[in-house]
């Protein structure tokens, strides 16, 4: 079966092979991807796919997305106050098997 998913594998990479077939990625997420029925934010939820399971890109790609991954983090010491900035990604939802 297909399915479309937000690709957030974080620091796994999709590379592709030869025959244009993609290699097999694992999730990274510690809490898992929600696979979804369509490649949009709205789209109906399907399942979650568990940490470490592997999953192959078929290369149809879907909406564009973007996720907080950090929220900005205040830090107040000695003389002053530093705020970083939030860390967000940007990807797309992609159609995987």
């Amino acid at each position: 079966m297909r399915y479309l998913i937000a690709c957030l594998f974080f620091s796994c990479s999709l590379s592709a092979q030869s025959d244009n077939e993609m290699s097999p990625s694992f999730v990274c997420a510690e809490s898992g991807l929600t696979m979804r029925a369509e490649g949009k934010s709205g789209a109906e939820k399907v399942m979650v796919i568990p940490f470490g399971e592997k999953v192959m890109q078929t290369g149809e790609v879907g909406q564009t997305i973007q996720v907080t991954a950090l929220k900005s983090v205040t830090y107040t010491g000695h003389g002053g106050t530093i705020k970083s900035d939030p860390y967000i990604m940007h990807d797309s939802y992609v159609e995987v098997t």
